[in-house]
């Protein structure tokens, strides 16, 4: 196991007969997220009084009952939404990770995302590593988990001394060796 986990952090693991659990905790509202979070807001909200006071002086009183006033309000307000979910979807998605000789299987979930499972087993990955990454769904600084079919990026935007220690952790669960024991525990514990 790594040195000490940096104080205060919400990474949790546990060390077991059959490898290493580790639960990275969300990144949170960071100041990205925020300014992203209150764009979205601006969006939703001030596009539709924006334009409500447009039309008011084109169209007079009646401007707040227009049908292209609800359809474009009925649109800043579903961008808006749909921009603050997204956001909210990635500052609160939590990563598990289950790393042993055998390989890694990774986790996604969050309140509002369903669970995503990674599988890779120790024969396709290459290489394991904590930088900026970008990936065809997602980007940031995290572990990135190069295999041979593309590229993995685990545990967006934690501080860079967790992120440090989950890395180094990860790659010393996938090089330990088996032990035989556990293996033949297993074996017994299947075949009942």
């Amino acid at each position: 196991m790594p040195s000490n986990l940096p104080y205060g952090s919400g990474t949790q693991f546990r060390q077991g007969a059959l490898g290493l659990t580790l639960e990275l905790p969300p990144c949170g509202w960071r100041p990205t997220y925020a300014a992203q979070g209150a764009f979205a807001v601006l969006v939703a909200v001030g596009g539709p009084v924006f334009l409500l006071r447009q039309l008011r002086q084109i169209l007079g009183p009646q401007a707040a009952s227009s049908q292209v006033m609800v359809i474009a309000s009925s649109l800043f307000i579903a961008c808006g939404a749909f921009f603050l979910w997204w956001v909210a979807r990635e500052a609160t998605s939590r990563w598990s990770i289950n790393a042993s000789s055998r390989g890694i299987e990774a986790t996604r979930y969050g309140p509002w995302r369903p669970r995503k499972v990674l599988r890779l087993p120790r024969s396709r990955i290459q290489d394991i590593d904590v930088r900026d990454a970008r990936t065809h769904v997602s980007r940031g600084r995290g572990i990135v988990i190069e295999h041979d079919k593309g590229s993995e990026l685990l545990g967006m935007n934690l501080s860079q001394e967790e992120l440090d220690w989950a890395g180094t952790a990860v790659r010393r669960a996938l090089a330990t060796r088996p032990n035989l024991d556990s293996r033949r525990q297993e074996h017994i514990t299947a075949r009942l």
